[in-house]
């Protein structure tokens, strides 16, 4: 599971309120009716971040069905991560001076802390020439 674009979807529908100086870090605090966010929740980009593992084939069906659009799969799936996140929920993020998270707390029915760290320059090396391939329509 992609846990930070998990809480970036949720976090979506919330409301925000900040920010609050702590430290040197900029802190924003949004909270979230996780019925309404689900209720408004695009459960197809929802799934691409949130497959949990083992992806068993009775969840993989399920969620064949979701992406469907089959309506009683879609409530299944609501009622599931209702349960999983709890009726309410608070997103907490923390920003440096250049706008870079270096923390995200979510205080949910299961809370999770994620810290961020290494904002440092990255260098991408494309592969050979004889690696690449050029797709058309």
């Amino acid at each position: 599971m992609n846990s930070h674009r998990v809480h970036a979807l949720l976090a979506a529908r919330g409301r925000v309120s900040g920010p609050a100086s702590d430290g040197e870090l900029d802190h924003y605090t949004v909270t979230i009716d996780v019925q309404e966010a689900l209720d408004a929740l695009d459960l197809g980009a929802f799934l691409e971040a949130y497959d949990p593992l083992p992806l068993m084939r009775d969840t993989e069906n399920e969620y064949g069905m979701v992406r469907a659009g089959d309506k009683a799969a879609r409530t299944r799936l609501r009622n599931r991560l209702l349960k999983e996140f709890g009726a309410q929920a608070t997103c907490e993020l923390w920003l440096d001076g250049q706008g870079r998270p270096v923390r995200q707390r979510l205080t949910a029915k299961t809370p999770t802390e994620i810290t961020f760290s290494h904002w440092g320059d990255t260098t991408v090396a494309a592969p050979p020439a004889d690696q690449i391939r050029v797709l058309t329509k």
